[in-house]
């Protein structure tokens, strides 16, 4: 199902409403940024206000400002645009102690997509760091430098390239992306002492996050068996130091989703993934419970602030309550009395969702006062919907259904079939996934009502399916029958028939 930034034909345009125009697209812009300079970048956005506002413009005449304004071909950025598929950037190094050299060879592959067998090589701005075990910064020059840097940007344009580095005092540890510099998948090949000391003493936000990141997916994939308490301990430096910035805190304690793992494992199997993302959750936070405790159950500020700083505080309790639910029921007590007390529908919410994530019974309780509380509220209803939807709970699939036949459920209210429909699927691939393939036929189901009263909602909510190729026999077996029984429908609106067609395919 990949398609380019721009894709370059299509059946029905508002099937790609996606990701990838609006997320990978913004990210294009953003590297253009890197490649041309600020300034440049500056001068060529108010060049393409003067010259094109009020019109409809081409990518072409976008891209054409930022090579007037910075006096470089961009024809070879455009492949962004052109090209479908996310690129993998691997890092391999070696550290001449004696001559105090550090070599870092790059390269760049992307893997066929459908109509794009063979794939060019790609501009990848790289922002590119060092720091010695120990946290110190180390300086370098690159060859060709006459000065030593503690950041060096390049460009990777070809499919490899090797950069020699000199004046490095001691073993460095790289960070190759820093700032997410592109929207590519890393390979580096850091050892998980390496990411621990990144996690610790890295400058840059990302590379500290990304760090973190790797180190559970390697664990809750079965390739770092014994390092789950070190992620713990690191993650708990974290929350010590939450108070200069408690929204990184908040994102460093969210551990890859499932839908990320069902992705880069090999024959993912969702039901053991989720056991053993659940187990390294538990781990975490039975460790951390002393620290995790104060933080979801702060005291909701008063008078409520929209700004930064109080949703980053926010957020940060909604993670911290989000890590205790993985201990249980035991932890209801905390959930019903952090419900009670809150003062936004952030805390409201992550309550809810921890009372349903622990598998207390105290959930149903919590949903019926929530409810009769917000009734009259149809965005807040959503979320009602929403979060029963995608609690990953051994009902969730009967709840479901008896959701799909809830009074306030409306076939014709696109928010509302969202609610329901893509929060199960796509937030709680646990059960959307299930052996039984019930999750494949509610869906479906779904879809085939949606169909005649709105066609691109009902495309859009097939996404989930993208992946169905991914498991085993069985699975494949559930998603085709209930694809196929939606492509032999006589009267199914081009939207969806291209999305069932293209994913069957």
């Amino acid at each position: 199902m990949a398609h380019p930034v721009r894709p370059s034909s299509y059946q029905k345009i508002d099937n790609f409403y996606t990701a990838t125009v609006y997320e990978k697209g913004g990210e294009v812009i953003r590297m253009l940024k890197r490649v041309i300079g600020a300034d440049a970048f500056a001068r060529g956005m108010q060049l393409y206000f003067e010259r094109r506002d009020g019109t409809a413009s081409t990518v072409e005449d976008f891209i054409a400002c930022f090579e007037e304004a910075s006096g470089q071909s961009l024809k070879h950025f455009m492949k962004w645009y052109e090209q479908a598929g996310t690129p993998a950037l691997r890092a391999r190094s070696a550290y001449d102690a004696a001559a105090r050299t550090f070599t870092l060879t790059l390269s760049q592959h992307t893997a066929p997509t459908p109509g794009q067998p063979t794939k060019e090589p790609l501009p990848i701005p790289l922002q590119i760091g060092f720091i010695a075990k120990d946290g110190v910064i180390i300086a370098s020059k690159r060859d060709g430098d006459t000065i030593s840097r503690v950041e060096h940007q390049i460009v990777l344009t070809s499919n490899e390239t090797t950069l020699r580095f000199s004046d490095v005092v001691e073993e460095p540890i790289p960070a190759v992306l820093r700032g997410f510099s592109a929207p590519v998948t890393l390979d580096d090949d850091l050892t998980i002492d390496q990411r621990l000391a990144q996690m610790a003493h890295d400058p840059d936000p990302f590379t500290r996050w990304e760090a973190g990141q790797s180190i559970a997916r390697d664990i809750m994939l079965g390739e770092a068996p014994g390092a789950a308490p070190a992620l713990a301990s690191a993650l708990g430096r974290e929350l010590d130091r939450a108070q200069e910035d408690p929204a990184f805190a908040a994102l460093a304690l969210r551990l890859p989703d499932l839908n990320e793992l069902l992705l880069t494992a090999q024959n993912p199997d969702p039901e053991t993934l989720y056991v053993a993302r659940e187990a390294l959750r538990r781990t975490v936070a039975s460790t951390l419970r002393d620290k995790l405790t104060p933080l979801a159950s702060a005291r909701s500020e008063t008078p409520f602030s929209p700004g930064a700083e109080a949703a980053g505080r926010r957020a940060l309790k909604a993670a911290a309550l989000d890590l205790l639910s993985s201990l249980g029921a035991e932890q209801s007590d905390l959930f019903l009395a952090v419900y009670g007390s809150a003062r936004s529908m952030t805390e409201s919410a992550a309550a809810l969702e921890a009372l349903g994530a622990s598998g207390s019974d105290a959930f149903d309780t919590a949903l019926t006062q929530f409810y009769d509380r917000w009734k009259s509220n149809p965005l807040v209803i959503d979320k009602w919907f929403a979060i029963q939807a995608s609690s990953p709970r051994a009902d969730a699939l009967a709840r479901a259904e008896r959701l799909r036949t809830h009074p306030d459920f409306n076939l014709k209210n696109p928010n509302r079939v969202r609610a329901l429909a893509a929060a199960f699927a796509m937030r709680n691939p646990r059960v959307f996934h299930s052996a039984e393939g019930g999750g494949y036929r509610f869906l479906a189901a779904l879809v085939e009502q949606i169909d005649p009263l709105n066609p691109a909602l009902a495309a859009r909510l097939l996404t989930p399916f993208e992946s169905w190729k991914r498991f085993d026999g069985a699975r494949q077996s559930h998603a085709r029958t209930a694809l196929e029984r939606l492509a032999a429908l006589t009267n199914l609106s081009k939207n969806t028939r291209e999305m069932v067609e293209r994913t069957l395919a």
